[in-house]
C-alpha cells in the first residue's frame, strides 16, 4: 500500500514482479481538499483501514 499527498491510496500486487499490472486497487480518501494524507494503517483483522490527514482528522473505512 502506498499513499500520496493528493489523498490517493494504492494497493499493489507484488506476487508477480514480472507483471506490468502491479496496481491492484486505487482509492481516494476524500479528506478536506486542503489536506494531505499523513498516515494510513490496516487493522490486524484486515476489516478496517484508517487514514489520517495533515489537520489531524482520522477516518475509519470498513473494508471487510
Amino acid at each position: 500500500m502506498s499513499m500520496t499527498a493528493d489523498q490517493w491510496l494504492r494497493f499493489w500486487d507484488i506476487g508477480d514482479l514480472t507483471s506490468d499490472k502491479l496496481l491492484a486497487f486505487k482509492f481516494h480518501c476524500k479528506h478536506l481538499p486542503e489536506d494531505s494524507l499523513s498516515a494510513c494503517a490496516i487493522t490486524n483483522d484486515c476489516n478496517f483501514l484508517l487514514t489520517a490527514d495533515t489537520s489531524g482528522h482520522l477516518k475509519k473505512w470498513d473494508i471487510s
